[in-house]
């Protein structure tokens, strides 16, 4: 039996064949399904997606960055660093921003100082690092400067300026100015990214001033509004810690017990730890 093909689907089948040998089409398509599922929140399958990124680019810097920024979003910040740290070659403005993510995390300011002085326009993205090195070195005054500046920033979009308003409330709770702190944290909208750091925030403020009641309620509509991913999120394990400590204070014993084993089953160890 014989076959015979139009011209336009042979040259379709062609190509497609030689996009699947194509390093190039190869590497954005693993970039693509990585988005898509950390999107989703299927972390464990956006992982593979990125290692096989930057195994078909032979560590291209998109594919590695990528990769970094995800697992700094979910508190693997050594690992990052360690990744990051073993890249050769040119190194790009969103590098050394994800390096001085993951040090910040680890509170390693100087090597975070080191990463943001190889960027050299003056942008928001580095503005942010540099206050966010200035609060966690306790550098309250250049701290709130630089938020100020960024809050006020002509290029700041409206997540970085979120960020500003974030920390300018946590310098606000560390001088006990709670009101001015709970203004700040309630300008941030429920669509912003940072909506769940700033409702943590505000419901640790409720603790310190003894609203049990109140950081329960933040804290439970937090949880809701949280999705479900296949691995935890820092800020849910957050979340999940101070409402079992809440309804332990509160006398309500049972309910916290199953916030904590939702926690230490997503993290072995978590309540020795």
């Amino acid at each position: 039996m014989s076959f015979k093909y139009s011209a336009p689907f042979l040259s379709l089948f062609l190509l497609a064949a030689c996009s699947s040998d194509d390093p190039k089409a190869t590497n954005s398509e693993h970039l693509s399904r990585a988005k898509a599922y950390e999107e989703q929140g299927q972390y464990k399958a956006a992982m593979i997606e990125y290692r096989n990124a930057i195994k078909t680019s032979d560590g291209d810097i998109e594919s590695i960055i990528g990769y970094a920024d995800l697992l700094n979003s979910l508190g693997r910040n050594r690992n990052a660093a360690d990744m990051l740290e073993g890249m050769e070659g040119i190194k790009s403005d969103s590098y050394y921003l994800e390096l001085a993510d993951s040090y910040v995390s680890l509170k390693k300011f100087q090597s975070a100082e080191r990463s943001l002085a190889y960027i050299k326009r003056d942008n928001p993205e580095k503005l942010l690092y540099q206050a966010k090195i200035a609060l966690g070195k306790g550098e309250l005054e250049d701290a709130q400067t630089l938020f100020q500046r960024l809050l006020t920033h002509a290029k700041s979009t409206l997540d970085e300026q979120a960020s500003a308003k974030l920390g300018l409330a946590m310098l606000a709770a560390r001088e006990n100015r709670m009101t001015e702190a709970n203004g700040l944290l309630m300008q941030i909208d429920p669509d912003n990214a940072l909506y769940s750091e700033a409702q943590v925030v505000r419901a640790g403020i409720q603790i310190v001033v003894d609203d049990l009641t109140g950081a329960e309620a933040t804290l439970s509509d937090l949880l809701s509004r949280l999705p479900n991913t296949d691995i935890m999120q820092p800020v849910k394990a957050v979340v999940l810690e101070r409402l079992a400590y809440v309804l332990t204070r509160l006398g309500r014993s049972n309910e916290a017990y199953i916030y904590q084993k939702l926690l230490s089953e997503a993290f072995p160890g978590a309540n020795e730890v």
